[in-house]
């Protein structure tokens, strides 16, 4: 098996099995950072739902 650039542990391991099924590398700094972004937009989103649930209740 092969070892991408990573930390290691899990994240190796995916990428290793990945690319036997695929022949691909899979790019998972962009996976960690669309992933990151969206956790952003989430908590952005419950922010505003908790503004409007305020609004409603004055």
């Amino acid at each position: 098996m092969e070892r991408i650039k990573s930390g290691g542990g899990a994240t190796s391991f995916a990428t290793a099995m990945y690319i036997q099924k695929h022949r691909k590398v899979i790019d998972w700094s962009n996976k960690i950072t669309n992933q990151m972004k969206l956790d952003r937009l989430k908590g952005e989103i419950d922010n505003i739902n908790i503004i409007i649930n305020d609004v409603k209740n004055l």
